[in-house]
């Protein structure tokens, strides 16, 4: 059906991503979450609950999000009104609508620091919320093992790629394929096995 068409091109998205310098790996987190959200989140009137059917864009945002696990990002919510009309209960309610966001994204295993704000109607946006990359956390720092004995460096090299393998990788029941909540996980794994290129790994699953 349509959303399985959806998540295939999700898919394709977040796989293209691979072997991006910071600034292009911004550029398609920013545009991934913007596509994500493009159908909007529709709320409970003048409440931070989040509708029901609103549950598909909940689902693919946290998507996006694990395919960049490393990066920070801002969620702002927005209410309706014109910018002169803003005032201080706006501004409450939409930034408990951003944090309603954040937290029904953690329920779904986003592991991200998600920073929320709220600007009430100042930018005359109408009801929404909008997210976009602001840095990447910092990358996994592989050590010089050289100086190390065998067993040393083997049981270094294990803590490093358990570390790695920390958040899981989410496999759809029944499917074999890496999902692209899984790219962030494979990148980090990637550079560990490249620092290592005379070591014999064994991979089960």
């Amino acid at each position: 059906g349509q959303a399985d068409a959806e998540d295939a091109e999700l898919m394709v998205l977040g796989w293209n991503t691979g072997s991006l310098s910071i600034e292009q790996e911004r550029e398609s987190l920013n545009q991934l979450l913007q596509e994500a959200l493009e159908r909007g989140l529709s709320f409970e009137p003048n409440k931070a609950t989040i509708k029901l059917e609103a549950a598909p864009t909940v689902r693919r945002v946290a998507w996006v999000l694990k395919a960049f696990p490393t990066w920070t990002v801002s969620c702002e919510g927005h209410t309706k009104g014109k910018p002169e009309d803003s005032n201080d209960m706006k501004l409450q309610l939409s930034l408990v609508r951003a944090e309603a966001l954040r937290s029904a994204l953690e329920e779904q295993g986003v592991q991200n620091t998600v920073v929320c704000a709220g600007h009430g109607c100042a930018k005359g946006l109408g009801m929404c919320v909008q997210m976009c990359a602001v840095d990447p956390d910092k990358e996994m720092i592989i050590p010089d093992l050289s100086g190390l004995s065998e067993d040393e460096r083997r049981d270094s090299i294990n803590e490093l790629l358990a570390q790695a393998l920390e958040r899981g990788i989410d496999f759809e029941p029944n499917k074999h394929y890496l999902p692209p909540s899984a790219l962030g996980l494979v990148r980090i794994v990637a550079r560990v096995l490249k620092a290592f290129p005379d070591v014999g790994f064994l991979l089960e699953g």
